[in-house]
């Protein structure tokens, strides 16, 4: 699974941001080529709003909602 890390040069001490394969510790300093260890970073999710919830759950909630008030409508 590929997701955006944090990586600080060993040497420049330089952060660069990678769109990279989970797993990965290590990487090339984009300033000086130098190796680049992975960073421990806050998480970059966003979160709706005022209600706390992620983007997208409410209307998830909804629909399979719906879709089974559906069914039950068609079942009886």
């Amino acid at each position: 699974m590929r997701i955006t890390l944090d990586f600080e040069c060993t040497s420049c001490f330089h952060i660069d941001e990678r769109y990279i394969d989970n797993n990965t510790e290590y990487t090339e300093c984009s300033e000086c080529g130098s190796k680049a260890k992975r960073m421990i970073s806050t998480p970059t999710i966003k979160l709706e709003g005022y209600s706390g919830s992620f983007p997208g759950a409410a209307a998830a909630w909804e629909k399979k909602h719906r879709m089974v008030a559906h069914h039950q409508e068609a079942n009886s």
